[in-house]
């Protein structure tokens, strides 16, 4: 399947796509986290952290709450399928890693996916909540910490030398029910673009690609804090509505 997939012309692969994303059940739910409500979960989840680990960014924390979110929200909906560990994929930039694209300004295809794996008993532990954010928070400072431009430029040659790889990879997210993909746009000036009607009131995405998708944006300066947009199946989305790691934030 791979095969085919990377051998179509993009039109026909697009269509294909258009085609399947546009039949699922899926909607776009939003949350906002306030700086606040930021600042007290880092607070609260620092001390949790593992001791080889000396710095938890935004990015880490957050990504962590999604974790444990999408987990314990997949497990209550019956979601899981016996498996025992639950992944994220997190969405990188390669651009900063490799110091050649920096310096040509590369804009191509700069993405690559890493993922992070933690056990689902750790995850679904409801008495030990913040010891669970501290252990994905870690987990996923790791495997970030882990793509240097070596990584990157292992992954390159490998895609090269079989365009169908990066294919299949997507084919296997979009498959297992056991995962989800996240995404960091805080770095992006969202609110610094004005095309003539002023700078945006509130961005959000209007439509995600993966079945659980979930993306970290800014919010409005004047409001401050993260906009946390999400896509997933209903069932889903209520257990996340209802979660109880809301509180921490």
């Amino acid at each position: 399947m791979a095969s085919w997939i990377a051998w179509i012309s993009p039109e026909l692969r697009g269509r294909i796509f258009h085609y399947l994303l546009s039949s699922r059940r899926t909607r776009n739910y939003y949350h906002r986290i306030s700086e606040p409500g930021y600042k007290r979960l880092y607070q609260t989840v620092l001390p949790y952290a593992s001791p080889d680990i000396s710095h938890l960014s935004a990015n880490d924390v957050i990504t962590a709450l999604a974790t444990v979110l999408f987990a314990q929200a997949f497990h209550k909906a019956g979601r899981i399928d016996g498996a025992t560990d639950f992944m994220t994929n997190i969405m990188l930039d390669i651009r900063p890693r490799v110091k050649r694209l920096s310096r040509a300004n590369y804009v191509g295809n700069a993405l690559l996916i890493k993922e992070a794996t933690n056990p689902l008993d750790i995850l679904l532990q409801e008495s030990a909540a913040l010891q669970a954010l501290a252990t994905v928070a870690c987990s996923i400072r790791r495997a970030v910490n882990g793509v240097d431009e070596r990584y990157c430029n292992q992954l390159g040659y490998m895609f090269n030398k079989a365009r169908c790889s990066y294919v299949d990879m997507i084919l296997q997210i979009t498959k297992t029910k056991n995962t989800f993909v996240c995404t960091n746009h805080t770095r992006f000036k969202y609110y610094e673009m004005d095309f003539g009607n002023g700078v945006p009131a509130l961005v959000r995405p209007s439509f995600l690609v993966f079945e659980n998708d979930f993306v970290i944006m800014p919010a409005h300066p004047d409001v401050g804090g993260f906009e946390l947009a999400f896509t997933t199946v209903p069932e889903v989305a209520k257990h996340i509505d209802d979660s109880k790691y809301w509180q921490f934030c």
